[in-house]
């Protein structure tokens, strides 16, 4: 039997980014991205 484990994650610390829109009255564009995850396992068996 072969035992596969699998995790994904993206922006697991919440970190947030900054981008520059070119404006004077809005100089900064603070956001934070998304954070998701995923778990998997899978089974595998020889017959």
């Amino acid at each position: 039997m072969h035992v596969n484990i699998q995790f994904d994650a993206l922006n697991l610390t919440k970190a947030k980014y900054e981008s520059y829109l070119g404006d004077p009255i809005r100089p900064r564009n603070v956001r934070y991205a998304p954070t998701a995850f995923g778990i998997g396992i899978g089974l595998r068996f020889k017959l």
